[in-house]
């Protein structure tokens, strides 16, 4: 990224946190269809194909500070290059990131996604070995994006981050995920498993492991400060081991849902949260308000890293 651009970006990030009008980011969920069969999302069992075909009109109602693309696998939708071109056609214009399984983002795919104006992607990556292939369900995944990672930063790609879920089975490797990103020369956060999806526990870290994961959140920060890759806040990682030794709960309620970040689903139906039913569709916004809730069920990055306060600190963790 461009220094003006930083500092353009940086503007807006500390103006949007500082007037909370608009959200922080907005989710826009492009398909419900994946690739990936992942035994803690249903969403591979989803064929439903009657997705908008813009989604630029619902970012402009909302003005967020961040449009981020997701899915199911955002990259099945073939029109993804010309969706990002009419979002990052707004005005003001949002920064935009992809958050995908990389599966499919082969070279070609990336070239045409950055032409369009994406800014940053973002790889979900559990397993730094064939762990993670088996975990998808697809065969040679790991070998697939290390092969590809050195060349979509050759597309022009400056900010690749790879995302990790912390959870019981990948307690023991997790340091190893950022040891891989760090090699690979990207960034890496993390976030917590949580049982809101497919109301799974045996992911949940119990309490027998809970010294186990003290210890690799301690490892993890010492790491971060060595080596400057890790954007996850000491805040988001230290309420982590709160969340799990609570059971997959934490606070009185989550402060970011419906606030600094809102939910879209293909057809145009808003949320506050993915794990919620829609409140209105976006044609209906500023007419239907979303509910009080008390939802304390996750500790997911969307929210932990939204209730971090801003400061000096964070915004070089954000690297912007």
């Amino acid at each position: 990224m461009r220094p003006q651009d930083r500092l353009t970006y940086a503007r807006s990030f500390v103006q949007n946190a500082l007037g909370g009008a608009s959200p922080r980011i907005l989710y826009i969920e492009v398909t419900k269809r994946c690739n990936a069969f992942c035994g803690f999302c249903p969403y591979w069992q989803t064929h439903r194909r009657d997705e908008l075909a813009d989604y630029a009109p619902i970012v402009k109602r909302m003005r967020p500070f961040c449009v981020t693309f997701t899915g199911g696998e955002p990259l099945l939708r073939r029109d993804m290059p010309e969706l990002i071109r009419r979002v990052v056609a707004v005005r003001p214009r949002p920064y935009t990131a992809l958050l995908t399984n990389g599966w499919l983002l082969s070279v070609a795919k990336a070239r045409a996604l950055r032409e369009a104006g994406l800014e940053q992607v973002s790889i979900s990556l559990d397993w730094a070995n064939e762990k993670h292939d088996a975990h998808r369900g697809l065969p040679g995944f790991f070998a697939r994006l290390s092969e590809r990672i050195y060349q979509l930063k050759k597309v022009g790609f400056d900010r690749i981050v790879v995302n990790t879920v912390i959870m019981e089975p990948n307690l023991d490797e997790v340091l190893d995920v950022a040891r891989t990103s760090e090699r690979w020369g990207v960034l890496q956060s993390f976030s917590c498993y949580s049982t809101l999806k497919t109301d799974s526990t045996g992911e949940l870290i119990d309490s027998d492991h809970l010294n186990h994961l003290v210890r690799v959140i301690e490892d993890i920060k010492r790491y971060k400060k060595r080596s400057k890759h890790i954007i996850s806040s000491d805040y988001y990682l230290d309420k982590a081991i709160d969340y799990f030794r609570n059971g997959g709960r934490i606070g009185e309620t989550c402060r970011s849902a419906g606030k600094r970040f809102f939910h879209v689903d293909p057809w145009g139906y808003v949320k506050i949260c993915p794990e919620f039913e829609p409140f209105a569709h976006w044609t209906e916004l500023g007419v239907r308000k979303p509910a009080q809730h008390s939802c304390t069920k996750c500790w997911y990055g969307c929210r932990g890293e939204n209730e971090a306060p801003l400061t000096l600190s964070r915004l070089r963790d954000l690297r912007i």
